[in-house]
């Protein structure tokens, strides 16, 4: 997706529309914007649980292999 509007824009620009391909680029951009930011908070809280897991698995561990 993100290499065909790059080869668009490409082809745009090439074709003497420089200021097509440059719109193109940025629609693009703004297109992968869109999907990653709905993404951002699962990401957060995600990374966010394995942190939480890590820590508690973590100790768990410790106090398993001191007692």
């Amino acid at each position: 997706m993100i290499q065909e509007s790059l080869t668009n824009a490409t082809l745009h620009y090439w074709s003497g529309g420089a200021d097509d391909g440059l719109i193109f680029l940025l629609g693009g951009a703004w297109e992968l914007y869109e999907i990653t930011v709905p993404l951002l908070p699962l990401l957060l809280i995600g990374a966010g649980l394995v942190l939480l897991i890590g820590v508690l698995g973590g100790r768990h561990l410790a106090r398993r292999s001191h007692g």
